[in-house]
């Protein structure tokens, strides 16, 4: 049965009893308080239910912070996602955060492009990431990021759409999967976060083109890299294989972002 209410009790008082410093041998007394959200109050809320919360303290964590509680949750049912709230004090006001659409678009348990897409689509507000496969084409000095899904808003949510067909999936020739037509003549930065390595590895490239040769994956976004071409083969065994592609020259808040954490940015072309 759908939840339409988000009931907290048991994460708030666990995170006051956190910071009262409760210790092994004591146990905090827990009581209702009230409801901190509810799904239909919610902007986005495509289901009408709310699971999975979890809270965290942002002191010492995030630099200026919207608050000094985050709550993530998610919707249910698909389209799911992650989604963000943030008050000042555990009981509330709790406030829905602008940019939330839930929609995380990775694949194969790629935690690490997961993590990338959820720090760099709340660092622009909404804008969506493309996981894809790179491939380096030599002859034309180009990166081609292909992929079998791709958002068709790469500006964000308020952005303006950009033309799709839907094919079959490229490896199986059944089902249904989105050729993305993206917008070319913009900057375009991939990157990496690995929160294990303290690392952000990242590049830059121009979207020229779109590829419809009917091979690999459906959507193929044909760029130009900014830097040294030959060094871009120097990561893939160290980093895997997917990047994670945003659109916007995000060099100077990408390295922002690594200084307030203390990581080091990996520049690899």
């Amino acid at each position: 049965m759908k939840q339409t209410v988000c009931v907290l009790c048991l994460f708030l008082m666990l995170l006051l009893a956190g910071e009262r410093g409760f210790g092994q041998e004591e146990l905090p007394q827990f009581k209702f308080h009230s409801v901190i959200l509810q799904a239909s109050d919610l902007k986005y809320a495509p289901r009408d239910d709310i699971i999975e919360p979890a809270v965290i303290a942002t002191e010492g964590r995030i630099e200026r912070p919207l608050g000094k509680y985050y709550l993530y949750y998610a919707p249910h049912d698909p389209p799911g996602g992650i989604c963000l709230a943030y008050a000042d004090k555990p009981e509330g006001p709790w406030h829905e955060y602008e940019a939330n659409e839930g929609l995380i678009g990775a694949c194969e348990c790629d935690t690490i492009s997961t993590i990338t897409m959820v720090a760099m689509t709340t660092l622009t507000k909404g804008r969506p990431g493309y996981i894809s496969d790179p491939v380096l084409d030599v002859a034309s000095k180009q990166i081609i990021y292909a992929h079998c899904v791709a958002s068709n808003k790469v500006f964000g949510p308020n952005g303006p759409s950009n033309p799709f067909s839907i094919l079959t999936h490229s490896e199986d020739r059944s089902g249904a999967s989105l050729r993305s037509t993206f917008p070319i003549g913009y900057m375009t930065t991939s990157l990496e976060m690995h929160p294990v390595k303290k690392q952000i590895l990242f590049h830059q490239a121009k979207a020229v083109a779109n590829s419809t040769e009917d091979r690999a994956c459906r959507t193929k976004l044909c760029c130009v890299p900014v830097g040294d071409f030959e060094k871009l083969f120097t990561q893939w065994d160290q980093w895997g294989w997917h990047r994670v592609t945003y659109y916007g020259d995000l060099k100077e808040p990408v390295f922002d972002l690594a200084d307030a954490l203390g990581w080091k940015v990996v520049e690899e072309a």
